[in-house]
């Protein structure tokens, strides 16, 4: 992977706004990084760009080498010690699993999936172990590890002292750190499914996520309710404090009833800006 950078200088402010880009986890991730040490904004895209590269080389359900494919092969035979990072990622996945009244689920491309699957991934705290109850039991993060990537990306700025900043990951999970030069938050455009109309948003220390499916034919998310895919065009975005809950969380109304979407939104600090 190549990290590509651009810069401008705005008006008579001593600070740069960088454009950086780079392709990981099957997305392109683009990102605006505000400051004046133009050495420091290099610096933390290239932090930031590591870190999305070694969480993809962690989590990747589709990379035979990853961290995720070996507990997939061996966690059914024996426990299994895994990193710190796959340890929160599959302990915060089983959380919003419960907060998600089950419609958030990362076991559903399991063989012989129902809904008692995740039930039988157990994780051992003190030894920092994975240890699957059911032989046929496959952990899939996919559509959890951007918002988790997001969330490294968010404490690398802050170690590095940068207020302003948006990463994007595909147009699908955003965050937004301060605010843009030109005005308060950073405007974010994303298009609806149907009709293909741009609703924009604006956002200021928070995440967007999205989820669903945008063209006919597409088909990405499995319903824990069936274990069938989602078909029809139809898109859930949502507006949150972390990435990480508003992956689960977008990926969940796509999939719940209109009672658990409602019970769902009370349970999450999160503005729901369209559901079609």
């Amino acid at each position: 992977m190549t990290v590509h950078f651009l810069y401008k200088k705005l008006g008579n402010s001593p600070k740069h706004l960088q454009y950086a880009w780079f392709s990981a986890m099957h997305t392109r991730v683009d990102m605006a990084l505000y400051h004046a040490s133009k050495e420091l904004l290099k610096d933390t895209a290239c932090q930031i760009y590591a870190e999305v590269a070694r969480l993809e080389q962690t989590g990747s359900f589709y990379s035979a080498e990853s961290e995720l494919c070996a507990v997939n092969r061996h966690a059914a035979a024996k426990p299994v010690a895994i990193s710190r990072d796959l340890y929160r990622m599959v302990e915060l996945s089983l959380e919003l699993h419960k907060k998600t009244l089950g419609c958030f689920d990362v076991t559903v491309n399991s063989g012989s999936y129902d809904s008692q699957t995740i039930a039988g991934v157990a994780l051992e705290k003190e030894a920092q172990t994975i240890f699957y109850r059911r032989p046929d039991i496959k952990i899939d993060l996919s559509g959890f590890l951007k918002g988790y990537a997001l969330e490294q990306a968010r404490a690398i700025l802050a170690k590095a002292g940068l207020k302003d900043a948006l990463i994007s990951m595909g147009g699908s999970s955003v965050l937004a750190i301060g605010n843009h030069p030109f005005g308060g938050g950073w405007k974010v455009d994303f298009r609806t499914a149907k009709n293909g109309d741009a609703t924009a948003v604006r956002l200021h220390n928070r995440c967007l996520s999205t989820s669903g499916n945008e063209i006919p034919g597409q088909k990405h998310i499995i319903s824990p309710h069936t274990g069938k895919y989602i078909e029809g065009i139809g898109r859930a975005a949502v507006v949150t404090e972390t990435g990480t809950e508003g992956e689960a969380l977008s990926t969940s109304l796509c999939v719940a009833t209109a009672r658990q979407r409602e019970e769902i939104l009370q349970r999450f600090k999160a503005e729901q800006i369209l559901i079609d």
